[in-house]
């Protein structure tokens, strides 16, 4: 019900079906005539849940907002939207609060997310893969008859060393398989790499013992029967002083016949597994069983093998503290002021669903909300003004 007008002041009393009839702007709500008297008095008849908007006017001097002890509250924005260049003057005991305590934000693949209403708040994600030990296996294909290793070889030809029979060659070392990414001490190394002499010392533990191998064998026949593989790696390791050399790690040894044999050994100098006959030489003694001119056959190696993985990082630009729920990634996670919380999750998906909440209230028992209680151009006074206002939690 309006006010019949008294001189140049405009009274107008507000209830929640004008606001909701007018978008909440006071300016429609008084009407055309009576909003541009100089003098503008808006009072409240009952609570108003939502925004009051009021648009600049040059006509206007003075203006007051009575609660007349109705509160003012908005769940979702601002309560007050000012942007009169005369400042707005509240009066009454009514409260006048923004009651939005909640963010979300939602999202998929790497980069940053800056949050609205959060002061610049962010939620970072990148991909940060780990390297836990894990034994791989793998072997010597074609595991039985004729043939270098194909490319699904776990061993490799090592530099050029493709003599033998039947291209077995002389000298092999490992190879990623596929679908697999290593990290050989600080080296990452992908599907399809060749480890080099160092790599392969370091990724079998050749100077500790072979302790990164769990197990090892080499064919003893050339048919594919049970049986026709050994286990030739025992827990001491592996001998040194083949040939006299202390570098050189004898596997085994096939004995041929008239005080001839081939032998597989390691060499920790060149950090490869090497074919060596009976005089030492880096070649065989050439017959028809692959048995007796052995490769390296079956290994399982502890090697750090790549997992992937995300990494969440929200940093609270908030000058309170905020939790976080939801738990895509965080769960019940509290993140003060200034700080970050960090959420690890394997494999590859950078998808995120986070709520998060602020609560409490500031030293003169202002409750927190996430919005001010003008967000307009304009200004409030509150000199004469006993209700409460909501703090802006930054």
């Amino acid at each position: 019900m309006s006010i019949p007008l008294v001189s140049n002041v405009g009274f107008t009393e507000i209830t929640q079906s004008l606001v909701d009839g007018n978008s909440g702007v006071l300016n429609d709500i008084a009407g055309t005539a009576k909003s541009k008297l100089p003098v503008q008095i808006f009072k409240l008849t009952e609570a108003i849940s939502g925004n009051l908007t009021l648009d600049d006017d040059s006509a206007h001097k003075k203006i007051i907002l009575d609660t007349n002890g109705y509160n003012i509250t908005n769940s979702t924005g601002s309560p007050l939207t000012t942007n009169s260049s005369t400042t707005l003057e509240l009066k009454g005991s009514g409260n006048i609060q923004s009651t939005l305590k909640t963010f979300t934000v939602t999202g998929s693949g790497e980069g940053t997310t800056t949050i609205d209403n959060t002061n610049n708040s962010t939620i970072a994600r990148i991909s940060d893969p780990s390297y836990p030990a894990t034994n791989v296996s793998g072997g010597y294909s074609p595991g039985f008859g004729t043939g270098s290793p194909n490319s699904s070889s776990i061993f490799v030809i090592a530099d050029g060393q493709t003599q033998g029979p039947n291209g077995y060659g002389s000298a092999w070392r490992l190879r990623v398989p596929s679908g697999q990414t290593w990290k050989v001490g600080s080296d990452v190394l992908t599907a399809g790499t060749t480890l080099n002499s160092s790599q392969n010392n370091t990724a079998i533990g050749a100077s500790s013992g072979f302790n990164k191998i769990t197990s090892f064998s080499v064919t003893v026949n050339d048919t594919p029967n049970p049986g026709d593989n050994t286990t030739s790696f025992p827990a001491s390791g592996w001998s040194s002083g083949f040939s006299g050399n202390s570098y050189m790690y004898e596997i085994r040894r096939a004995n041929l016949g008239n005080n001839e044999f081939n032998a597989l050994i390691y060499n920790t100098n060149n950090g490869r597994w090497e074919a060596r006959r009976e005089s030492g030489n880096l070649e065989y003694h050439f017959n028809g069983r692959r048995g007796n001119t052995p490769p390296p056959q079956l290994i399982t190696v502890n090697i750090n093998l790549e997992n992937d993985r995300r990494t969440f990082t929200f940093t609270n630009n908030l000058s309170i503290s905020c939790l976080l729920y939801g738990s895509d990634p965080y769960t019940d996670v509290t993140v003060d002021s200034g700080n970050t919380a960090v959420e690890t999750i394997d494999g590859t998906d950078a998808s995120f669903n986070i709520t998060g909440a602020i609560s409490g209230e500031n030293e003169s028992n202002q409750p927190y909300s996430l919005l001010s209680v003008n967000d307009g151009t304009g200004s409030i006074a509150t000199t004469n003004y006993t209700g409460i206002l909501s703090a802006r939690a930054f």
